[in-house]
């Protein structure tokens, strides 16, 4: 499943946290939830098998905190794959999640 930023989600600033991004999602099962991804890493599993490992903030839902389950979790990283991989093909991160935006002080 691919996602679209502008179709399926928007980057949104949440009021009681401006100096972080929160990313709504406006279409799917998960619609009008607002999150935020925090610490990203690739885990090894058993057969040498790579897992995308993450931690999440729901800052907002219209959904009981039961419904955002491990179906949840998984729709979200499909989005954040979707994200990295856009960022890697704009050339704003590497395969290994270097960040290559640069601060405009350091010039």
């Amino acid at each position: 499943m691919q996602f679209k930023e502008g179709i399926d989600y928007n980057y949104v600033i949440p009021e009681n946290e401006s100096t972080t991004v929160g990313i709504k999602l406006l279409t799917g099962p998960f619609r009008d939830v607002v999150y935020q991804y925090g610490k990203v890493k690739f885990e090894e599993g058993a057969n040498d098998d790579i897992y995308l490992g993450f931690i999440y903030n729901v800052i907002e839902s219209p959904y009981e905190k039961d419904y955002l389950n491990e179906k949840f979790k998984n729709y979200i990283g499909d989005i954040l794959v979707e994200i990295m991989s856009q960022n890697i093909e704009k050339g704003l991160l590497d395969e290994a999640g270097t960040d290559y935006i640069e601060d405009s002080d350091t010039k």
